[in-house]
């Protein structure tokens, strides 16, 4: 009986041993992996740069050495593979139609520009911190857990819909040249640059971004209602050419400059701006303005094809240096 217990005993160990390996290796990080389909034929060749480019394991097309020593990628399938551990992916004008990501976790550059891509998922990119997507066809950019994406650009495309709440640490964005009609920017705590210049905005409403430092909408057409509350770091504001009526900017201490060219301004309301060295209303329809609560630091003031008309009263500005009015 002893004996007995003494070999099943050995035979329990010698399976541990054997199952051991196997539920380690089930348990190991799984291969990322980036598919795309290109249109560009059998023959042709695409633009790929990946890192690292000595563990990354290509299907559907191969390299080749074109003039100048480059390299380049032949294509066997239009439908191409990435498969290790990438961290960087460059497919600039490649032609791509469709592109889909699996455990890529430590990807944190990815640049999709020149395509013709229609829409992009980057959910569960943890690892992203730089996207670029310029000229593209892409409407939609959806996000989700990029938690690391610090430096987001899809300029001079067709983006009509992209939660940014799903990246609650960009500092960045660039979506200028779109056809954004709404933007939602809660959350964007770390927020410092935005450009949304060129879009389709009617309002927008700006707060609670205690980071900004810059925000750029000149071009949207349709915009006639903008306001920036409490972005207490704010130093640079571009509205031209839009439909703005009025504006208002009220304690912010940090705004240096603010560009209001070519809107459809009647009213102005400046008050404690303690920074503000430099304000263009330019082509507007100001009948008056009072800077007597902004403050006297100004130095260039562009007032040029408004509606004033008899004695104009600046105040005290002892560093003015440049003054247009007509």
């Amino acid at each position: 009986m002893k004996r007995l217990t003494i070999t099943l005993l050995s035979l329990c160990a010698i399976a541990m041993l054997v199952i051991a390996p196997t539920s380690a290796n089930a348990q190991a990080t799984p291969t990322a992996k980036i598919t795309f389909r290109t249109l560009i034929p059998e023959g042709g060749a695409v633009n790929l740069i990946f890192k690292p480019a000595d563990k990354i394991k290509v299907t559907g097309c191969h390299s080749i050495t074109i003039e100048g020593g480059k390299q380049a990628w032949e294509v066997d399938d239009q439908v191409i593979t990435l498969e290790g551990p990438i961290t960087y992916f460059d497919c600039n004008m490649s032609r791509i139609v469709e592109m889909s990501f699996e455990n890529c976790k430590d990807l944190n550059y990815l640049c999709v520009s020149t395509n013709l891509l229609k829409n992009i998922d980057l959910t569960g990119l943890s690892g992203l911190t730089q996207f670029v997507c310029n000229s593209t066809e892409v409407a939609q950019v959806t996000l989700g857990g990029n938690d690391a994406l610090k430096y987001l650009e899809v300029d001079a495309g067709k983006l009509n819909k992209i939660n940014l709440n799903g990246a609650p640490n960009l500092e960045k964005v660039s979506l200028s040249i779109n056809q954004l009609a709404t933007i939602n920017l809660d959350g964007l705590n770390k927020l410092q640059q935005l450009d949304l210049s060129n879009n389709n905005l009617a309002s927008i409403h700006v707060s609670n971004l205690p980071e900004l430092r810059e925000i750029r909408l000149s071009g949207n057409k349709q915009l006639s209602d903008a306001s920036f509350e409490q972005c207490n770091n704010l130093e640079g504001l571009a509205i031209k050419n839009c439909k703005l009526q009025s504006f208002t900017a009220k304690s912010l201490d940090a705004l240096t400059d603010i560009d209001l060219y070519n809107n459809l301004i009647t009213k102005v309301t400046l008050e404690d701006l303690p920074s503000l060295y430099s304000i263009d209303l330019g082509d507007n329809k100001l009948e008056s303005i009072d800077f007597s609560k902004c403050n006297t630091n100004l130095k260039e003031i562009n007032l040029v094809k408004n509606k004033f008309s008899g004695t104009f009263k600046l105040g005290n500005m002892p560093r003015l240096a440049r003054f247009s009015l007509s």
